[in-house]
């Protein structure tokens, strides 16, 4: 939730991006929203940035005095993926903000960075595999040279045995 000293600090035409850990809409912020909204209306000179990836509480969850939207109020939706963007654009569209946008989310790594974390990947998949009683396959276990090319192509593997143990468990 926004602070009180964030509200006496903010400065007019500041923007204060909100629950930017969490989601504003999410079903446990419902007991405090309210008192977020107010501070919200307090402060027409702030902007607040407003995220969620739940468009589809929004309409419950806005205030009595909403109308068509609050001049300062920007409000967002993540789109990890097209699957999620087809389900969360209309319900965007549809909502009645001001201001509006779309987040893709978008992680930049460096070639070491991805290395570990496809390295991290690989990992998780053995474990996965040993908890699922699944056992790997010999090009689902095998490494291509972790460099450039190669370390996409162990992604795919692995998430693509990721699939089937998750498949084989369910």
């Amino acid at each position: 939730m926004i602070s009180v000293v964030e509200l006496i600090q903010s400065k007019s035409g500041e923007m204060i991006r909100v629950c930017m850990n969490s989601d504003f809409f999410l079903e446990e912020a419902d007991p405090w929203r309210d008192e977020a909204w107010a501070i919200i209306r307090q402060r027409p000179d702030v902007k607040f940035w407003l995220l969620t990836k739940r468009p589809e509480r929004v309409s419950a969850c806005l205030p009595y005095d909403w109308g068509d939207g609050w001049e300062n109020v920007m409000f967002n939706v993540t789109c990890e993926n097209q699957r999620r963007a087809d389900e969360r654009i209309p319900i965007l569209l549809d909502l009645p903000f001001k201001h509006k946008g779309i987040e893709k989310i978008s992680i930049q790594l460096t070639s070491e960075e991805l290395g570990v974390l496809v390295g991290r990947i690989y990992e998780y998949t053995i474990k996965l595999a040993k908890d699922n009683d699944v056992d790997l396959r010999e090009e689902e276990l095998n490494t291509a040279d972790m460099k450039n090319a190669g370390t996409f192509i162990n992604l795919q593997n692995y998430l693509k045995a990721q699939k089937r143990i998750f498949g084989a468990a369910a």
